[in-house]
């Protein structure tokens, strides 16, 4: 780390240091120009108090790689990772709020909004799902809204490849925040997929009532709950929501992992299927009322280590308490459906612009457009335009190109007529002699 002009930080000779943007127990993460290819990044630096710490050092590293094995639009891009002074990650600056602030702004929110929220965090989680990563602290403050609507995931600072991180946790220790905690994480166990899941569950939760499930006084009152309490029905803190969404959540929710949805992509199928319950067959959600006799306990075992692990609970989970209030929340915003902005897709191949409309909450319809320089299939234009405010489910017509138009068809020359070679006299007494070696006579 040296001082650039004016005295700004700068780390890996490159990253110079602009403005602070957040701040964790672990780490903090600060705005600051690439001077090498000039452009702002996300530089997240680990703390100088713990950057000595080996086990620490390992857990910042493999974000580093785990994110990095990752290419996926609703994730996080991580750029680079260095060491200059403390351990840093460079990562794609996303310009927007982060969830968390948009939940303490405007929640609850309305059902289209929270269903599409979640559908593309499920995306991007399957996508890490499918490389062998577990993201093990899925929560509002770790998703980032862009300015297209866009939903991406941050935060990997305690993902766990499946089959390559043996040794980085200790057995019995609690990693997580403990609002969004599954269950077995609470109970000190191994986190999987279908802890995801659980943490995307509470979201949804908080998303559609402005409030948590579970509070408490401290992180293991809260983690407690989480293992021996059903979450109240949805519907009890808000009525208005359909029972097919207050079941998805509550199925996702259940204390034991084989009776959540088997995969991001399963509850993704159930939310569409409450979206359009005639474009997906899916098994039924469980009802929040079939909660409470299977699964109402992970055992005193569980709950002896709860008690036993306070201290560590303490420590592996920096800023449980969740960001300060963004503002006022103001309860009239769910009056009013939710409106998308039409995203950019302008020069996206068609399917690209279909994803990122699906992600965003609309529908993509092709319209063949005339010949252009812009590749086959390239988007043209967007009706509605780029920008335009639109309901969640709102059809967008992408003018494709067809391509660039054909070269003429070069003009074709008469040929010349042959010279005879001597003159007919009208082929009464003219004859052609074909002998063997093809001579004329």
């Amino acid at each position: 780390m040296d001082r650039g002009a004016g005295g700004a930080q700068t780390y890996g000779g490159r990253y110079r240091v602009v403005a602070p943007l957040a701040h964790g127990g672990m780490s903090e993460v600060v705005q600051a120009l690439d001077e090498r290819l000039h452009r702002p990044v996300a530089l997240k630096l680990l703390a100088p108090a713990i950057a000595q710490d080996a086990s620490a050092k390992a857990r910042f590293e493999q974000e580093a790689r785990a994110v990095a094995s990752l290419g996926h639009p609703g994730i996080v891009t991580v750029y680079d990772h260095g060491t200059d002074g403390v351990p840093y990650i460079v990562m794609e600056l996303v310009d927007g709020p982060t969830l968390k602030a948009e939940i303490d702004r405007r929640a609850p929110m309305a059902e289209e909004e929270a269903t599409a929220i979640a559908l593309q965090m499920l995306d991007a989680l399957g996508h890490a799902h499918e490389r062998g990563i577990v993201h093990r602290d899925v929560k509002p403050q770790n998703v980032l809204l862009g300015p297209d609507g866009t939903v991406k995931l941050a935060d990997f600072g305690i993902a766990r490849s499946v089959a390559a991180t043996a040794g980085l946790t200790q057995a019995g220790q609690i990693v997580g925040t403990a609002a969004y905690l599954s269950p077995e994480q609470a109970a000190g166990g191994l986190a999987g997929p279908e802890s995801d899941i659980y943490a995307v569950g509470v979201v949804m939760y908080e998303l559609l009532t402005g409030t948590l499930p579970f509070d408490g006084d401290n992180a293991v009152a809260i983690a407690r709950r989480h293992v021996d309490e059903p979450p109240p029905p949805l519907r009890s803190r808000r009525p208005g929501v359909s029972p097919a969404l207050e079941a998805v959540v509550a199925r996702a929710m259940q204390k034991r992992p084989e009776d959540r949805f088997a995969d991001a992509a399963a509850m993704a199928a159930a939310l569409r299927g409450v979206q359009e319950p005639s474009a997906a067959a899916t098994t039924a959600p469980m009802t929040v009322h079939e909660q409470g006799g299977r699964s109402r306990r992970l055992g005193l075992a569980a709950l002896a280590v709860l008690a036993l692990m306070t201290a560590v609970v303490a420590l592996a989970w920096p800023g449980s308490d969740g960001d300060p209030a963004a503002g006022a929340g103001d309860s009239s915003a769910s009056s009013q459906p939710a409106k998308i902005r039409v995203p950019d897709v302008i020069g996206l191949q068609f399917g690209q612009a279909e994803t990122r409309l699906s992600r965003a909450g609309l529908v993509a319809i092709r319209k063949i457009g005339g010949y252009s320089s812009t590749p086959k299939d390239g988007v043209l234009s967007a009706q509605p335009a780029t920008g335009t405010a639109l309901a969640a489910g709102t059809k967008v017509t992408l003018v494709v190109s067809s391509g660039p138009a054909p070269a003429p068809a070069p003009k074709q020359q008469p040929e010349p007529k042959p010279k005879p070679d001597h003159k007919h006299d009208g082929g009464k007494d003219h004859k052609h002699d074909h002998g063997k070696d093809g001579g004329g006579g």
